[in-house]
């Protein structure tokens, strides 16, 4: 049985510097397959089956996290993989952080992981993403295997599952709030085959989605300060009316707390 839903309260001891393996994910059948020889080898050999699109961005992702633990860089943000005759494109682990931080209003507090299950199998976590221009969040959830298997089929124990866990949930909740047209934007600017002109406009529509992002926000500011009777004429001043009721600096990274505690103050104000 699975424990009970709990805050992340997990320390792991550190560890000697363990070998980290070059892995694959299983196959469908499970088996590794037998060596071919000449004599038994038939005029049409079939095909194993593939990992699929999703599959292969999983141990890529992967290979990026063990190395990021290792102190080393896989600079690859976008991958683009044949499946089926289709190409299939998405962000990597690296390139999810790299667009949300570009986007500039994606918020990870990872004070709120939690451990959903885990066994001796695996383990399952769960963390929040929030998008602080919308206030839009969405939960990312991720199940990692505490097992490796190895590319000649053996198993070993996974040294990294709780770190590889951690940084694909936040993977999948930063992917299920950052705005589509940003990431859409955002690949078409960092993949390889781009021409210059798909990449000029791709950087003036990301351009164009966060003013819009921004705007949304100031406008839901400024209407809650005109609830509370204030009505700046500048810049400074609306700067120094949200700090004297906030006590927050107008950024946009406090844009969502701005709008929170404006709004218990307006719902304080109207005898909410």
């Amino acid at each position: 049985m699975g424990q009970s839903t709990t805050n992340m309260t997990r320390n792991p001891q550190p560890k000697a510097a363990p070998v980290v393996p070059q892995v694959t994910l299983p196959t469908k059948s499970g088996r590794v397959a037998k060596q071919r020889t000449a004599k038994d080898t038939p005029a049409v050999i079939p095909q194993e089956p593939q990992e699929n699109s999703y599959e292969l961005m999983e141990r890529r992702d992967d290979e990026q996290i063990l190395a990021e633990l290792q102190g080393r860089f896989l600079d690859e943000y976008v991958y683009e993989i044949n499946q089926d005759g289709h190409a299939v494109t998405g962000l990597s682990w690296i390139g999810t952080k790299e667009a949300s931080r570009e986007y500039g209003g994606i918020q990870v507090p990872l004070e709120k992981l939690k451990i959903v299950e885990e066994n001796e199998k695996s383990i399952t976590l769960a963390v929040e993403a929030r998008d602080v221009f919308t206030g839009t969040s969405r939960i990312g959830v991720k199940r990692q295997s505490k097992m490796l298997r190895r590319r000649d089929g053996s198993v070993m124990e996974n040294p990294f599952y709780f770190e590889q866990a951690t940084s694909k949930a936040q993977r999948n909740a930063i992917n299920a709030v950052i705005p589509y047209t940003f990431v859409k934007a955002w690949i078409q600017l960092k993949r390889k085959g781009s021409t210059p002109q798909e990449k000029e406009q791709a950087q003036a529509q990301i351009q164009q989605i966060r003013e819009e992002a921004l705007t949304q926000k100031k406008v839901q500011i400024a209407s809650l300060l005109r609830k509370l009777g204030h009505n700046p004429a500048n810049s400074q001043q609306y700067q120094k009316v949200v700090l004297e009721l906030t006590e927050l600096n107008l950024e946009p990274q406090n844009y969502d707390e701005i709008t929170n505690r404006l709004g218990v103050l307006a719902a304080d104000a109207n005898g909410n």
